[in-house]
């Protein structure tokens, strides 16, 4: 049985740069995308200039948006994540990273409500494999030494993003005990950019705090 990849989120920094570390690998034959826009095919190629035609032909680009029942999929995309022949792992990495506070439907939509549509396509189509990128941030307002496995503590929260990302969670979990694919819960820090040479693909979350420094000085 050959293996795969569907990803949502792929034109996001986390997301691209997994990709990409993915179709290196090789532990893969083939990665279908989801990617929102009028055009997501030359959107998603547009920002992955970089990769060669052999690599460019291991990708298929599905039209969608994870606010979307069954992410928006047509039925032949939902059919080709359910071919029984291929072995499909999901990594879900789409997120809504702004903070403010006038956002907190938008943000919430796409956090909890993406991961809610995303779950129930799983369980149609039969992949039994989930990757989530969450966020350090479900701690909330803790201090000290926060072990991976209480994630419900009291904690109160400092934004909708991290707000967000905690109900998503508790979602996944009640989801997996319901007979729900194996999960795999990543929780980064703040991502500012690729470790050795720094370099983003965006410049909200963190950037937009650095950017306020930069116009008061």
């Amino acid at each position: 049985m050959s293996k795969a990849v569907f990803l949502t989120g792929a034109t996001g920094f986390i997301g691209g740069a997994l990709l990409r570390r993915l179709i290196a690998s090789n532990r893969f034959e083939h990665f279908y995308v989801l990617v929102r826009g009028d055009d997501p095919q030359e959107r998603f190629f547009r920002l992955f200039t970089d990769l060669s035609q052999g690599e460019a032909d291991r990708i298929t680009v599905l039209g969608g948006d994870v606010t979307q029942v069954n992410l928006g999929l047509n039925d032949g995309q939902f059919r080709i994540l359910e071919h029984k022949a291929v072995e499909v792992e999901c990594f879900h990495t789409a997120a809504d990273i702004r903070f403010g506070e006038e956002h907190r439907d938008e943000i919430f939509n796409v956090n909890l409500g993406g991961t809610r549509h995303l779950l129930d396509l799983l369980s149609d189509v039969g992949i039994a494999r989930l990757h989530y990128i969450s966020t350090a941030y479900v701690g909330g307002d803790r201090k000290g030494e926060v072990k991976e496995d209480e994630l419900r503590a009291g904690q109160k929260f400092r934004n909708p993003y991290e707000e967000s990302k905690f109900w998503a969670e508790e979602l996944i979990h009640v989801h997996t005990k319901n007979s729900g694919p194996l999960t795999t819960i990543y929780r980064p820090s703040i991502v500012i950019g690729d470790s050795g040479t720094g370099v983003t693909g965006s410049f909200a979350g963190y950037y937009s705090y650095m950017r306020a420094f930069a116009l008061l000085k």
